[in-house]
């Protein structure tokens, strides 16, 4: 999980944006629940497709129109 916050961090000295960083872990906190739920394990070792699957359907499942949501909030943040 550290990688793919890697990914995000620029190589020049410009930083990236707060929303962007929180969007970001709002995904992976997502991701790990569901990796909980799935699983059982607390080990990203464990990650498989199904996991990301539930991860995703269940982002999916939120009420949409509703701001208080904050899985909806972190993926509206990802599409910036």
């Amino acid at each position: 999980m550290k990688a793919f916050f890697m990914v995000d961090i620029p190589l020049n000295e410009e930083a990236p944006s707060g929303s962007k960083l929180r969007g970001d872990n709002l995904l992976l906190r997502e991701v790990y629940r569901s990796l909980v739920e799935i699983t059982g394990q607390t080990n990203p070792i464990y990650l498989s497709n199904e996991v990301f699957r539930h991860a995703m359907n269940t982002i999916a499942e939120a009420k949409s129109g509703d701001p208080r949501n904050l899985k909806n909030y972190g993926i509206g943040l990802q599409k910036n």
